[in-house]
């Protein structure tokens, strides 16, 4: 079978997929809702998504076998080094193609968990050509930064067999900590538009909250997320002179002075107990697990399987889509270990929330909130919440805060050091 039929299969197959995802939601309009109540449509709305996620991982193990069996791996990099330049060396061609094909396998699955599925409920205002330009700004900076960075492995494995592993590894921990620092100021602007916080009794609120959880010289900033979505979201990032606070202007229509205080505080907990130094260190452990995997599995597949695969080395370009394969099924495992980390990460930053500010009614009717505005159920099925879920249940968030009452008991506060 041809490249051409191979690829024109598999989208019919991706577009099947998802016409039967498409009609277990039922009709697009917007008064098929009104019909169900508020807790069958985020049951619908639910059920949707895990089945999104489990036609995601498939695709994540099938799209990097195709890319291989339909040799496109091996058009590419006859493209690429056919087309090299001196100032652009034929890998990093390759590597910026690649990950542009990558992406368009997952175009039309991309188009209706991110566009056609938050249109059918109500929670997007993006016009199609809006998402489409962010897609594609995303697809194109991904494709720029991987070029940039991952021609340094291949070298390295060709000068270095045995260790390119490890060099790697400490050649990319600067990266990785600039990115921590650098993305806030980069590349969040790319996809939103920043303005300082209009209400200013709000933002003198949150300077003293900032102030009271020892946090100085912090930008804050309201982004214009009502022209994309109904959601509700806030959030800490960067760090040194790069940390902001962001929250969304669809957050501060909804949500009253006090919940946003609990929300705000809630995200200077990750930043005040280091959350983000855990995860920055986190990921440079994960990819040091990750190299030493890909380099004792990858050689080994490559010499049983190499005229198969059409793949020389692991020094060879065309190993990429071998290399994804693997990281994802590695990623895919490791899940679980992640997402409980975080879920206990979680519960620290709602600890601290609720010491910073002891409204407890506050946190709860925040959470109840959110379950209704980003269609979040209460409780989701236990082995997606460990398989898929970064935060615990909305139950167990509204249950621990309205509970949380140390001051009541004469308990001194976990987090009283931090707070002034």
């Amino acid at each position: 079978m041809s490249k051409k039929k191979t690829n024109i299969i598999f989208l019919i197959c991706i577009s099947v997929v998802i016409f039967f995802v498409r009609l277990k939601s039922g009709p697009m309009a917007n008064y098929y809702h009104v019909m169900l109540t508020n807790d069958a449509i985020r049951m619908r709305y639910y059920k949707i998504n895990v089945m999104l996620e489990i036609i995601y991982t498939i695709m994540g193990i099938v799209v990097p076998l195709l890319i291989i069996f339909s040799r496109i791996h091996v058009s590419l990099e006859k493209f690429s080094y056919k087309n090299r330049k001196v100032c652009l060396p034929g890998i990093c061609i390759y590597l910026f193609l690649f990950v542009i094909v990558d992406h368009i396998f997952y175009l039309p699955l991309d188009i209706y968990s991110g566009f056609i599925n938050d249109h059918i409920f109500a929670l997007s205002n993006q016009s199609f050509g809006k998402w489409a330009f962010n897609w594609s700004i995303n697809v194109l900076t991904t494709a720029f930064f991987l070029a940039l960075v991952l021609w340094i492995p291949y070298k390295l494995a060709k000068k270095s067999p045995k260790r390119w592993w490890l060099y790697t590894w400490v050649i990319f921990i600067p990266i990785i900590i600039f990115s921590y620092i650098i993305s806030p100021i980069v590349i969040d602007p790319m996809y939103n538009k920043f303005e300082p916080i209009k209400d200013k009794k709000l933002e003198n609120k949150i300077q003293n909250l900032a102030h009271r959880a020892g946090v100085y010289n912090c930008q804050l900033y309201q982004v214009n997320k009502s022209a994309d979505t109904k959601q509700i979201n806030a959030y800490m990032t960067g760090a040194l002179n790069t940390k902001r606070i962001v929250i969304w202007d669809t957050a501060i229509k909804n949500l009253s002075e006090r919940e946003l205080e609990f929300v705000v505080s809630h995200e200077m907990g990750h930043y005040v107990l280091h959350h983000n130094t855990i995860n920055c260190f986190g990921t440079i452990g994960g990819l040091f697990i990750m190299l030493y995997i890909i380099h004792k599995i990858t050689p080994y597949i490559i010499e049983k399987r190499s005229s198969l695969l059409r793949i020389d080395s692991i020094s060879d370009v065309k190993s990429l889509p071998l290399i994804m394969l693997i990281i994802f099924i590695c990623t895919a495992i490791s899940d679980p270990v992640y997402n409980a980390a975080s879920r206990k990460m979680e519960y620290s930053a709602d600890t601290f929330a609720i010491e910073l500010t002891r409204d407890n009614a506050a946190g709860v009717s925040l959470f109840k909130k959110l379950s209704v505005k980003n269609l979040s159920i209460t409780e989701p099925d236990k082995w997606y919440e460990i398989w898929k879920y970064t935060h615990p249940s909305l139950k167990e968030r509204i249950d621990f805060v309205n509970s949380y009452k140390p001051w009541n008991q004469n308990k001194p506060l976990k987090y009283s050091k931090y707070i002034k």
